[in-house]
């Protein structure tokens, strides 16, 4: 069961950045009222005041990341798929690409709570456009993935009308592989065992995102402004992770070495 047909048109949209809306607006091009900035009060929770800080405070212009979205559009918008292969990088990379887009919006608002999950989910997704790239069998892992998890929603359903259904899943028995596999596979042992495992740490809620994202000074709090320190580390992961993404669809599609070397100036 194929999720795309070959012929299937796929369009592109570029999005403007937090920064760019902000300029728009004081352009005139936006009206001043629309705007995605919130003051938060102070709380408190069982006879305790807790502080809430400004987090909203208009944060520095991300300069790389607003080049790397105009060189994004102008690439995306040259490519055109030849195959079913292609689609699905295609495919992968604008989820990535949403992905990041979502990340980066969040840390230039100053929310990095959520940024661990996006960033993981972004990966994975990382890990199957590598995967993809090296073979189009990986197509077939993928459907089998999807009929899998289609296959234990309707396994234990006794309604008649679902049993064609069922009968039309098909789960080849070789296709499933742990997600460290995957990463072994991409030649990503590495990011497996470093930035990933970290930031499913922080997706779990552990201690260590705990006080991180959700103490200042020792104390609860609530909406305060991240540490520089983390911050910056987002802000590069988020663009690593978009440029790497990027450069490696472009590669496939033979584009030539001055764009490419456009991407690694951003880094």
């Amino acid at each position: 069961m194929f999720l795309l047909n070959k012929n299937d048109r796929l369009d592109i949209f570029g999005q403007a950045s937090i920064s760019q809306m902000r300029d728009r607006q004081r352009n005139g091009f936006m009206p001043a009222q629309f705007t995605p900035l919130r003051i938060l009060s102070p709380v408190t929770l069982n006879g305790n005041i807790y502080r809430v800080e400004d987090c909203v405070s208009t944060p520095p212009k991300q300069s790389s990341w607003d080049q790397f979205l105009t060189v994004r559009d102008a690439s995306l918008s040259k490519l055109t798929h030849r195959n079913l292969q292609e689609k699905y990088c295609l495919l992968l990379l604008v989820r990535i690409m949403e992905l990041c887009q979502d990340a980066q919006e969040l840390l230039e608002l100053g929310r990095v709570a959520s940024i661990p999950v996006i960033l993981r989910s972004a990966i994975e997704s990382y890990i199957d456009l590598q995967l993809m790239i090296a073979s189009e069998e990986h197509i077939e892992f993928m459907n089998s993935s999807l009929n899998e998890r289609m296959s234990r929603i309707f396994k234990d359903v006794d309604e008649e009308k679902y049993e064609e259904f069922r009968d039309k899943i098909s789960v080849p028995d070789t296709w499933r592989k742990k997600i460290k596999h995957k990463f072994y596979d991409a030649g990503k042992k590495g990011l497996y065992q470093g930035l990933y495992a970290h930031l499913c740490r922080h997706a779990h809620g552990n201690l260590e995102a705990l006080l991180q994202d959700h103490t200042r000074d020792n104390k609860i709090a609530l909406g305060h402004t991240p540490e520089p320190a983390v911050s910056q580390f987002y802000a590069r992961q988020i663009l690593v992770m978009a440029v790497a993404s990027l450069r490696d669809v472009l590669v496939l599609f033979g584009a030539q070495a001055e764009d490419l070397q456009v991407l690694d100036a951003l880094l």
